[in-house]
């Protein structure tokens, strides 16, 4: 072999090594430039994903505050449902039944023992009207009123609640010192004007069914029954819907402390947590009402009534600073009794606020003196 056949060897030995060399560079290249390809989708799926996760909590925040609320586009909806629940009328038996049963109808007394014990049992997350008229149908069949006859006797009660509700209803939006009056059928717009029109709907139902067992009001006999019904089974599903609203807004992040122009948030929120009637419900609602109290955002009239509702119905029975009692002659007792007066006294005088029995002291006197001072 010659100098230039060994040349030309030695230099195809070389190509060959950088050939290698190059490919096994490539190679690398290529293997990173995947692995940042995969990489970077993978940055993307993950960003992706978060930003849709994001969406869809900001999503479920604002469906929680979704407004507008109408209380009687509520009460219509529930008088509908509650209709509902009874089987229709055929047409010719419309025609013949002229009127109601001669037994009568269940007595108030009756019905009020049959609806307190159906909400009672009713869980919040079930069909509570459907719970509530089973348990009246039972009360009714019992006097022999068929389905029809309980059909007939709610759509002749329907327009008449409708209109008294409408009607009473702005007195009792004025408790709350509501500086505008949304009207029955009207569309409130804030979270906090709801909140408002849902505590005096919880009060004038209220209002109605104790004017109904003084039988106080203009509607006698069987109506009177229906309507008592109506009403309660209505109150019931309006007590446990109000606390899932309120829940609903705390779960959502929206500030329930929130100052209203129209007036104080403190009264609706007592109403609406007196009346709560789960343990979950209402231990989600103190850690609410705790942490706005610490921060001076409610009035400490507003927290003792939530803590003594919830010492009363889970925690043993007595109250802690006497928020419920009777007031008579001028001394209070509280129902049920105090667990420590001393921690109760001790609170309110904390809080620069009359004991319950000095406001009760207070009252009789200034009854006293308009007594005394009035034009015979």
């Amino acid at each position: 072999m010659d100098m230039s056949e060994l040349y030309i060897c030695s230099t195809g030995k070389y190509l060959v090594v950088k050939i290698n060399k190059v490919c096994n560079r490539a190679q690398g290249v290529l293997v990173r430039a995947i692995g940042l390809i995969r990489m970077t989708r993978l940055a993307f799926i993950t960003i992706f994903l978060g930003v849709m996760v994001a969406h869809s909590v900001r999503s479920q925040e604002s469906d929680a505050h979704q407004v507008p609320w109408s209380a009687g586009r509520f009460v219509d909806a529930l008088m509908d449902s509650a209709i509902r629940q009874f089987s229709p009328l055929p047409p010719e038996e419309s025609r013949s039944l002229r009127s109601y049963p001669s037994s009568g109808a269940p007595s108030i007394r009756r019905l009020a023992k049959v609806g307190r014990r159906a909400c009672r049992r009713t869980a919040p997350d079930k069909e509570v009207l459907s719970a509530m008229m089973s348990a009246y149908r039972e009360a009714f069949e019992r006097l022999h009123w068929t389905a029809s006859d309980r059909r007939q006797l709610a759509e002749e009660i329907r327009p008449y609640l409708m209109q008294r509700l409408s009607e009473d209803f702005p007195s009792v939006m004025r408790i709350f010192t509501f500086d505008g009056e949304p009207g029955f059928s009207a569309e409130v717009k804030t979270p906090s004007d709801e909140l408002f029109v849902r505590a005096a709907l919880d009060q004038l139902l209220r209002k109605m069914l104790m004017a109904i067992r003084r039988q106080g009001n203009d509607i006698k006999g069987s109506k009177q029954s229906g309507a008592f019904m109506f009403l309660f089974a209505i109150s019931c599903y309006l007590e446990k819907d109000n606390t899932r609203r309120l829940v609903e807004l705390i779960d959502g992040e929206y500030d329930i402390f929130t100052p209203n122009p129209h007036g104080p948030i403190d009264g609706p929120l007592s109403v609406i947590t007196r009346h709560t009637g789960t343990r979950a419900a209402m231990e989600r609602i103190r850690e609410a009402f705790h942490e706005a109290y610490v921060r001076k955002r409610i009035h400490p009239l507003s927290f003792a009534g939530l803590e003594d509702a919830y010492a009363i119905n889970f925690g043993g029975g007595r109250q802690i600073y006497g928020s419920y009692g009777t007031c008579r002659d001028g001394r209070f007792k509280a129902v049920p009794p105090i667990l420590n007066p001393e921690k109760a006294e001790a609170f309110w005088k904390e809080n620069g606020l009359p004991t319950p029995q000095e406001e009760c002291a207070a009252y009789a006197a200034r009854k006293a003196r308009s007594h005394a001072t009035r034009p015979d």
